[in-house]
């Protein structure tokens, strides 16, 4: 039997669940791929070429730390009743947000939980690890950060896509900074859709009792002197003295605690200069630690360094052309 067929034709096989086929000549509005737990290395010439590296979330460069009574709240939820269900995890940038959402992904990858991470197509999407196979799966989770960027429409379409298991339990793990009217509306529409949904947020790990942030300073500044290539400066001391509150000195957000450990290696290095040194990129060379990932001087002038002196505070303009 001969003849033609017009349009496109589609095959699927091998498919478990539901499938749905898209006929439009438009893109995906987004993308899903394994997880992706095999995080990227940096050499120490790459980390000292754009330290600022050693501060994102997916080089996980300081070991995870504290977020006992959050994990605990994410493993009763992930293994609820409910066939499927939405949480937002939202908080204030630099609150360690990914990183948690992070070390949930493994923990539930170890109980069995197949994990995915959902990207929109306007975000770059990350080189996904293939997690060993796992004998019988728990259910399905899928995680999705910057929630707040999608288009409601997208984000629902993603929603209703995510949960359609059958036989198994679907989580779906939305992360942003503000839980603010998108989210209510999102809430209300997944409620009209019979779709369980709630949200956690994310405080300062300063309030975490019995954590000591002067300890997790030092783990950092041990870890980017290592990364680094400078022993030397292992054993530096957190920049505050004890007692009081860190939160209200600036350092209730992971972020800012990294950031201060980043810094007191560069001015140890500053101050330690030794010939044997590779030179360190114009933006590092500032006159102070607190603008070592600005490159700009803290006297707002154009150009800056420092001297050969053993103070970081003291610099010497450098003369423009023609003067």
């Amino acid at each position: 039997m001969s003849g033609t067929i017009y349009g496109p034709v589609v095959q699927v096989s091998g498919a478990e669940g539901d499938v749905s086929v898209a006929l439009s000549p438009e893109r995906p509005v987004y993308r899903v791929d394994n997880f992706p737990f095999d995080r990227p290395r940096l050499t120490s010439d790459q980390a000292r070429a754009q330290p600022v590296r050693l501060l994102q979330a997916r080089y996980q460069s300081v070991e995870f730390t504290g977020r006992a009574a959050e994990l605990a709240r994410l493993a009763r939820w992930r293994d609820g009743p409910d066939t499927a269900s939405v949480l937002l995890l939202h908080g204030p940038g630099g609150q360690g947000k990914t990183r948690m959402a992070t070390q949930f992904a493994h923990e539930s990858h170890v109980r069995g939980w197949r994990v995915l991470e959902a990207r929109h197509s306007t975000q770059v999407a990350s080189a996904a690890s293939s997690p060993a196979p796992v004998a019988d799966e728990e259910g399905a989770l899928l995680i999705a950060d910057y929630a707040e960027r999608w288009p409601t429409a997208d984000l629902l379409e993603m929603l209703t896509d995510a949960v359609r298991q059958r036989g198994r339990s679907a989580r779906v793990l939305l992360i942003c900074r503000a839980a603010g009217m998108w989210w209510q509306s999102l809430a209300h529409r997944l409620d009209n859709l019979g779709l369980p949904a709630e949200k956690l947020a994310l405080g300062p790990l300063a309030d975490e009792p019995g954590l000591d942030i002067g300890t997790l300073f030092v783990g950092a500044v041990r870890t980017f002197a290592a990364a680094l290539a400078v022993p030397g400066a292992v054993d530096l001391a957190p920049p505050m003295p004890a007692g009081g509150r860190w939160a209200d000195r600036g350092f209730g957000r992971v972020l800012a605690v990294h950031m201060a450990a980043l810094a007191t290696v560069d001015r140890w290095l500053q101050r330690n200069r030794m010939s044997r040194w590779t030179p360190w990129p114009t933006s590092l060379r500032t006159c102070c630690g607190a603008n070592v990932f600005t490159g700009r001087c803290c006297t707002r002038t154009a150009q800056c360094r420092p001297t050969r002196t053993r103070s970081p505070t003291r610099h010497t303009r450098l003369r423009s052309p023609g003067r």
